[in-house]
Formats: structure tokens, C-alpha cells, sequence
């Protein structure tokens, strides 16, 4: 997903963290919590609101989601 993500988004690569999120540790599903960008960054919120940046990424998305499905099943 990082992979993707950096490339829809061309936003600065801020790495990935792995913590124990609630919502990640207690699933039986693989999972994953995105932070797509900030709110606060008058730029990444500019973008994301336009809805050509967001089809881009809801299709970067699927394929890495895809990707993942391909691979581990």
C-alpha cells in the first residue's frame, strides 16, 4: 500500500509505522490504517479534495490491494 499511496499521491514519504492500533491488532483479517495526507498542509488538503487526485487514488489503491490478494492467496 506505501508503495501506491506514494506514488498516487507525490506527497513527501514519511515512512512506514507499525503500532498496535486497536483497530489493526484486534481483526482476524489483514489490515492496514492509511494516513493519506494532512488536513492541516494547505497543499496535500487542496489536493485531496479535488476529485481527479481522488479517483487516481482510490485506483492506486485497488491495485495494491489487488496486488496483495494475488500474491498471498
Amino acid at each position: 500500500l506505501h508503495k501506491y499511496l506514494i506514488e498516487a499521491t507525490g506527497f513527501p514519504d514519511r515512512g512506514v509505522k507499525k503500532q498496535n492500533f486497536y483497530v489493526i491488532k484486534n481483526t482476524t483479517m489483514p489490515s492496514s490504517l492509511l494516513e493519506i495526507g494532512f488536513l492541516t498542509n494547505k497543499e496535500e488538503n487542496q489536493r485531496m479534495l479535488d476529485p481527479v487526485f481522488q479517483r487516481n487514488l482510490v485506483e492506486k489503491l485497488s491495485q495494491a490491494i489487488y496486488e496483495y490478494y494475488t500474491i498471498n492467496n
